[in-house]
């Protein structure tokens, strides 16, 4: 019965790799709100086992799932009430809350794999990649831990000496008012006897001192403290005993007293300790994260453009020791202390234009930010004014290093605001046009069109109003997306109340303004709704589907509170905008780059996702081969 289960699960590609891919994550948990698209039997089993989609399914070992409870039938109809994982050539099936973990997934992969006996060890992946006895304090994780073992054919706790010990140790909130601290090991080292390893994955917030033991750490992950806190408190727990709009509200509560009892404390680091009872010597390696990357196409090559300064994206990422070349203003008081730690000239100048501190009685009133070998004069981050130019944000950043740029004849850029994509097409088209609503980013385009050396002609209005009747090669746009049933937002921001009326708009032109093989490059925080696909109402606001051409590249995901709460800070207001996202059925968004191409009118067209990591340069050749693959 198992291994007819899992015959059929291979045959059909659910494995680790394209379950990551289709689910667009680096660790696979269950996704409720998620839906793959694709047409594959590799996607049904994800949609049926981690999504939770109920499926007409067959098999003995539907009966046997049946007859434990993990499964149940609805209008005739199959689903799952637990979750079954492919890790490596092994399928585990666990409650969500067993699923494994990144500890678990660190241990697995970072320690010495050899038969271990384990400690808490949850629904049982690690015995069955290790091999050796388990044990937990959870007689259901035990439970699971012996069905996972008759799943994979692997005998269940054979009785045979180990001298390794694993150890996965969750986080636990501190009492309220107090500090987090490392956990307690003691209790695991008494009786650990000499030679034998504990090999302990754990959260870590200081230095750690074990006296009389060896000690490798090796640290694989950090986060800040707000990630921390909010891992802490179980907010779901809260949504369903108060609701959404009070739930959320205690949630948020409750981090912020973790947050006050954090002082002091700089980052949290995710390690795994190899702990020996000889010697007394502590040595730390930092690594890389534990995980292959997928080999699908979110490993596209980057096209990383030769710099001819040393203030550019590379070398300021490395010197802040972030991602992108963006923070958030907790960030600011410890990126100021690295940079006074340097006494490079790159340092003084990030100093300068990235924190906006004086320099020789002189203060910028404006940020300078590179993006793809340009500069770029924007307006600070956290300035408030209504009339505010948008600086560049992830969605710039995702847009600039997506679009398929190549010689054209013409191109416009749409809500432009300081420039940015309309200088990057003016590098590969003949003809270039900028619109903006706001006067002060018509000003600003201007500006760093002279900056960086192009010609581009820039016109002050809404969309294509003040634009002459004709064709264009290229468009972009990176317009107002947030929905929000507020109007009294910056100019950049709101996108009427489901975020897409601009976005609309912009598609419902195309048929006067795309040429013939042009395309429409569009950046969002496209809404996840429950009633239908982005690319369908597309389409529709297209009023055509053959001759078209649509494709989106999704790339960071949020669920409803966190699209709220990535768009107004104020409790008060939390309810009113819940409560419109539950109407409209919005039920998160993805940051998103949406491809839209006019083809021949004989052509059927098509529509296609895809869920990309977020690049770090240019991936522009591969998603231009990308579009060319789909079109013909």
């Amino acid at each position: 019965m198992w291994a007819e289960l899992c015959q059929q699960l291979r045959r059909d590609g659910f494995h680790e790799v394209n379950a990551r891919r289709l689910l667009g994550l680096p660790e696979l948990v269950r996704q409720p709100c998620f839906l793959c698209e694709e047409a594959s039997p590799a996607a049904a089993w994800v949609n049926f086992w981690l999504v939770g989609q109920a499926q007409a399914r067959e098999g003995c070992w539907v009966d046997a799932l049946l007859e434990l409870g993990l499964l149940e039938v609805i209008d005739g109809l199959i689903r799952s009430k637990v979750t079954l994982t492919p890790c490596e050539d092994v399928f585990l099936l666990a409650d969500p809350e067993l699923q494994p973990d990144s500890r678990t997934y660190a241990l697995a992969r970072l320690g010495p794999r050899r038969p271990a006996l384990h400690l808490n060890c949850g629904a049982g992946l690690l015995p069955l990649l290790w091999g050796g006895p388990c044990q937990d304090a959870n007689p259901r994780a035990l439970a699971f831990a012996e069905l996972n073992a008759r799943l994979n054919g692997r005998p269940f706790q054979p009785q045979i000496p180990c001298d390794t010990v694993t150890l996965r140790l969750p986080m636990k909130r501190p009492p309220r008012g107090q500090a987090p601290h490392n956990p307690d090991l003691a209790a695991y080292l008494e009786d650990l006897p000499a030679g034998a390893t504990l090999v302990v994955a754990c959260s870590l917030v200081g230095p750690v001192k074990l006296p009389g033991y060896q000690v490798e750490q090796l640290d694989y992950a950090r986060s800040g403290l707000t990630d921390y806190a909010a891992s802490l408190v179980d907010r779901s727990r809260l949504l369903e005993a108060f609701g959404p709009e009070s739930g959320e509200q205690a949630y948020r509560l409750e981090v912020d007293q973790i947050l006050q009892a954090c002082r002091g404390i700089a980052e949290v680091t995710d390690s795994v300790l190899l702990i020996k009872r000889c010697g007394d010597s502590h040595r730390i390696r930092k690594i890389a994260y534990p995980l292959a990357e997928p080999e699908v196409r979110s490993a596209w090559p980057e096209e990383k453009p030769s710099f001819g300064c040393p203030y550019n994206e590379e070398n300021l990422r490395q010197l802040l020791d972030l991602p992108e070349v963006l923070y958030t203003a907790e960030q600011i008081p410890g990126l100021l202390f690295r940079l006074r730690q340097e006494s490079s000239e790159l340092a003084r100048q990030a100093e300068y234009w990235l924190m906006q501190q004086p320099r020789r009685g002189r203060r910028a009133r404006a940020m300078l930010l590179p993006c793809l070998g340009h500069l770029f004069f924007v307006d600070p981050m956290f300035a408030q004014r209504p009339d505010q130019i948008y600086w560049l944000g992830p969605d710039s950043l995702a847009l600039a290093r997506c679009v398929p740029r190549r010689p054209r004849q013409r191109s416009l850029d749409l809500c432009t605001g300081s420039g940015v994509q309309a200088v990057l097409n003016a590098g590969h088209c003949r003809q270039n046009l900028a619109v903006d609503i706001n006067p002060r980013a018509v000003a600003r385009a201007r500006l760093n069109a002279r900056v960086n050396g192009v010609k581009l002609a820039v016109l002050q209005g809404s969309l294509f109003d003040p634009v002459e009747p004709g064709r264009f090669d290229l468009i972009t746009a990176n317009p107002p997306f947030v929905p929000t049933p507020d109007g009294d937002l910056q100019l950049f921001r709101p996108g009427g109340e489901s975020g897409e009326e601009i976005i609309a708009e912009i598609v419902q032109a195309l048929p006067e303004r795309l040429d013939e093989g042009g395309l429409l490059a569009l950046v969002s925080q496209c809404p996840i709704m429950s009633n239908s696909q982005p690319l369908e109402r597309m389409s529709s606001w297209l009023g055509a589907q053959r001759g078209w051409g649509l494709a989106q590249l999704r790339f960071a995901r949020l669920d409803r509170a966190g699209l709220i709460a990535s768009h107004t800070s104020q409790a008060q207001d939390f309810e009113r905008w819940w409560e419109s996202y539950r109407r409209l059925g919005i039920q998160g968004a993805h940051l998103a780059v949406t491809l839209v191409g006019r083809l021949p009118d004989r052509h059927p067209g098509f529509q296609r996702s895809l869920d990309l990591r977020m690049p770090d340069f240019s991936i522009s050749s591969a998603v231009g081969e990308f579009w060319d693959a789909l079109s013909t």
